[in-house]
C-alpha cells in the first residue's frame, strides 16, 4: 500500500514545487476541451471570475504559447472587449508555471492554463528506439496531477484534436485524470456545428477556424493568399 502522504511529498519534489506550498482539501482538475474558437477561453474566464473572492485567494492565470515568450500578458475571448481581458504570464514551458507559483509570496489556490496543447514535449533522441521513450523536462500532466493533488484547483483550456482529427496526447491525458470535463463545439461557416479545427494558410501565416465534417479536410490545408 503506497502512503499517500510520501507519494505527495514525491510528486512535489520531481516538479521543482516548494513542499509547503498545498492546501486543505481535495483539489480539483476541470478541463475544457473543443475546435478552434468555441468559446474555451470565454469559459476559462467565466469559471475564474467565480473565484475573486478573498477565500478562494484569487487566480494565476498562465497562457500557453510556441513562439519561446516568457513574462506577463494579456488574454481575452475571441471576439471579446478590452473589458475582457485577463491578466496572465506568458510561458511555453511547465516548469515556467512552477517558478512562478514558487515565486509567490502568496498562494494562489486556483491555476488556470489556456492553450494547454501547445507545450511540446521533448524526448530523448537516444531513447526514441523504445517503447518508452525518456522526456526531457517537466510533463505538463505530471504538473496538473501534482497540483491537484496539493489541493490546487486546476482549470486547463486546449484542443482536443489536431486539424487532421489525431487526438493531441497531452490534452487527453490531462482529461483522463480530470474530475471535471467541458465539452464544446463551434459554428461553421454553413451554420452547422462545428468539431474539427481546419488549417488555414494565408501568405505563409497559419490559423485555424472550426469546421463540420462536410466542410472538415484532414489531408490539405486551406491556402488563402491576400492582396493587399
Amino acid at each position: 500500500m503506497l502512503d499517500n502522504e510520501k507519494f505527495l511529498s514525491r510528486n512535489i519534489i520531481e516538479i521543482g514545487l516548494s513542499p509547503e506550498i498545498k492546501w486543505p482539501g481535495k483539489g480539483e482538475q476541470i478541463v475544457i476541451v473543443g475546435p478552434a474558437l468555441s468559446g474555451k477561453t470565454e469559459k476559462l474566464a467565466y469559471l475564474l471570475d467565480k473565484v475573486r473572492f478573498p477565500k478562494n485567494k484569487g487566480y494565476l492565470l498562465f497562457s500557453v504559447n510556441n513562439e519561446g515568450k516568457y513574462g506577463r500578458t494579456k488574454i481575452r475571448p475571441f471576439n471579446g472587449s478590452p473589458k475582457q481581458e485577463l491578466d496572465a504570464i506568458a510561458v511555453f514551458k511547465p516548469e515556467q508555471i512552477v517558478q512562478s507559483i514558487n515565486k509567490l509570496p502568496i498562494c494562489k489556490r486556483v491555476i488556470g492554463i489556456d492553450n494547454v496543447h501547445l507545450f511540446r514535449e521533448e524526448f530523448d533522441a537516444t531513447l526514441l528506439e523504445k517503447e518508452e521513450p525518456k522526456k526531457i523536462g517537466l510533463g505538463v500532466v505530471d504538473l496538473c496531477n501534482a497540483l491537484f493533488q496539493r489541493g490546487f484547483r486546476v482549470i486547463v483550456t486546449g484542443t482536443d484534436l489536431n486539424w487532421q482529427g489525431f487526438p493531441q496526447r497531452n490534452v487527453l491525458d490531462i482529461v483522463a485524470f480530470s474530475t471535471e470535463v467541458h465539452k464544446l463545439d463551434a459554428i461553421c461557416d454553413c451554420g452547422q456545428k462545428a468539431f474539427r479545427s481546419q488549417l488555414i494558410i494565408n501568405n505563409n501565416k497559419e490559423s485555424f477556424k472550426p469546421v463540420c465534417f462536410e466542410h472538415w479536410n484532414p489531408n490539405f490545408p486551406n491556402i488563402e493568399n491576400s492582396i493587399g
